[in-house]
């Protein structure tokens, strides 16, 4: 009699399963990224990037919105974040400028990625990197690439002109080799302005990144690093004039075009030398091929100095899905999606 009761218990069950709808498996985590438009190339790598990884599985779906006003200084990008981190509407991941992302690390909207981090992982970084991604001694966000801040000529306009081309950092030109170089381009017949220090992109985020190292080589800085609470007889600081003193004598004396009007002036053989980051590396190496070279940055007296940093991936405070989140970055910090993105 039991026996029965137990066949029939189970057929009834059984065909209660078969009538009942078929369950789905369990939605994918969904991580939503943020990625500051107006980047071209790059904006399409990142996308192709995220079809190649939500077709490699099925637990994560990654979806990417564009936020204008990032492609420079990122001020418009930055408007949308705060706006966001006010109304609790931040996604998974963020990508921040590094000028930007102590700011909200020191507000709590960015989860600290150590414990996430593999040692090998973490090993494989950039030194530079893992300084801009930290913040009161945690990592917050981590760079696919850093960039970089140098000078840029023409060997054979240098060789004309009698100037010595350094080989390696330690082989860069003094400050006064620099004085020297900049009068012996300047006195060139096809050369209208010696240096090129792109005026073009404004006051802003370029003026930090280009010309503080200027500060900085001369022996100066923007802030009192024993507790950067204040600027105050640092960035007013006698080293610190004199840096921009000497900088300004070089647009009043007609070494550098105060008014360019775009990035073209190096690349029209308007200026001798450039003064730029890595971006316009394949712009300079179009137009010139071999004959370009790349000049490390001089020694303006007490040390040499560069402008680096890069736009960095982050995981917000606000992400219900933190560890697809860092999958997904972990993904994109692999050797060949960094390849493929830079």
């Amino acid at each position: 009699m039991r026996r029965t009761i137990a066949l029939t218990s189970a057929l009834a069950l059984t065909g209660a399963l078969a009538l009942a709808p078929v369950v789905s498996a369990q939605e994918p985590a969904e991580v939503k990224i943020w990625f500051h438009g107006g980047v071209g190339a790059e904006s399409d790598t990142l996308h192709s990037q995220v079809e190649a990884f939500n077709a490699s599985q099925s637990e994560i779906q990654v979806n990417v919105t564009e936020i204008p006003g990032g492609a420079v200084a990122g001020s418009g990008y930055n408007d949308s974040v705060n706006a966001a981190a006010v109304a609790g509407d931040l996604p998974c991941i963020l990508d921040l400028d590094g000028p930007n992302l102590y700011n909200y690390a020191w507000a709590g909207h960015l989860l600290a990625l150590d414990d996430m981090m593999s040692d090998e992982l973490r090993s494989d970084l950039l030194p530079s990197l893992i300084d801009q991604g930290t913040y009161n001694d945690q990592m917050y966000a981590i760079g696919q690439y850093d960039s970089g801040l140098a000078l840029v000529g023409r060997r054979s306009l240098l060789d004309e002109a009698g100037v010595r081309i350094p080989t390696g950092v330690d082989d860069a030109w003094t400050f006064d080799e620099f004085n020297e170089a900049l009068e012996k381009v300047q006195a060139l017949e096809s050369v209208e302005f010696a240096l090129d220090l792109k005026l073009n992109y404004g006051a802003g985020e370029w003026f930090t990144y280009g010309f503080s190292p200027i500060v900085q080589g001369f022996g100066g800085d923007l802030i009192d690093r024993s507790d950067y609470s204040t600027a105050d007889g640092v960035v007013n600081g006698p080293e610190a004039v004199a840096a921009l003193t000497w900088l300004q004598g070089l647009v009043q004396d007609g070494v550098v075009n105060a008014t360019p009007a775009d990035d073209s002036d190096f690349v029209s053989g308007k200026a001798g030398l450039g003064w730029v980051g890595h971006w316009m590396t394949n712009d300079y190496y179009d137009a010139f091929g071999d004959d370009m070279v790349i000049i490390p940055m001089p020694n303006l007296g007490t040390r040499q100095a560069t402008g680096m940093g890069s736009w960095a991936w982050s995981v917000t405070s606000q992400c219900d899905q933190p560890e697809a989140a860092w999958t997904f970055m972990e993904y994109l910090l692999d050797p060949e999606q960094i390849l493929n993105f830079t």
